[in-house]
């Protein structure tokens, strides 16, 4: 699901880069994407975007190293190009990476309480809410702290 979320996530951008905005609200970075030649793709798009605010698909293609990349672009953007519809298609991708995120979130909490119940026994499930608020207070530094 997350990967084919983030494909179609390119397609859009690759055809509409003045979404980029919508999509920076929930994949921040292209270090975000999980593939890794989608990665490739979005750092393309950022730094393209970085230089022109409607960064054009041959701007995309004009850095890219490999022939292979160049075709999975032209591919993307043509696919993306035949659905047209960008924004709903954008709203459910995005939509499908917050679901992977916060599922992802739940599987972090279902192993720190199974880890809790090893290690406390009955008092687990107050170990392990313990736990996993310990794990997620803000960073002092971060947060303007000393």
């Amino acid at each position: 699901m997350m990967q084919n979320a983030q494909k179609e996530i390119l397609e859009v951008l690759l055809n509409r880069p003045d979404l980029l905005q919508t999509v920076k609200q929930v994949i921040a970075e292209p270090d975000d994407f999980t593939v890794e030649t989608y990665r490739a793709i979005a750092q393309r798009i950022w730094q393209c975007a970085g230089q022109s605010d409607q960064p054009r698909l041959t701007q995309v293609l004009a850095g890219v190293e490999t022939v292979s990349l160049s075709d999975l672009i032209t591919a993307m953007a043509q696919c993306g190009a035949d659905r047209s519809n960008f924004e709903q298609t954008l709203t459910g991708a995005l939509d499908s990476i917050k679901q992977c995120r916060a599922e992802q979130v739940r599987d972090g909490v279902r192993r720190l309480v199974s880890t809790a119940a090893e290690q406390y026994g009955k008092d687990a499930e107050t170990a392990a809410l313990l736990e996993y608020q310990s794990k997620w207070q803000p960073n002092q530094r971060r947060a303007g702290g000393a």
